[in-house]
């Protein structure tokens, strides 16, 4: 399996093989939300500064936009012919 991690303004995120994103306070490492929508791997992913946004990219040529102020289903981005990095 493979994990990445990435640490922005007290907030921790992880990403892995698994098509799962997981997001932890730095302050208290308990998991605060679960992102699901990928089909398969997440390649990478990016969060806005004001850690409102998080786009992922995965192995499905699928971009994914996701609202962390929102409990709805993330915003996706269709068509892409190669492999999004």
């Amino acid at each position: 399996m493979i994990i990445t991690l990435i640490v922005i303004v007290k907030l921790i995120v992880f990403y892995n093989n698994l098509k799962i994103i997981e997001m932890h306070s730095e302050e208290d490492p308990s998991l605060i939300r679960t992102l699901k929508g990928h089909k398969e791997s997440i390649m990478t992913l990016d969060l806005h500064p004001t850690c409102r946004y998080v786009a992922s990219a995965g192995m499905d040529n699928i971009i994914l936009l996701w609202d962390l102020t929102k409990q709805a289903p993330p915003n996706k981005l269709l068509g892409h012919k190669v492999l999004l990095s």
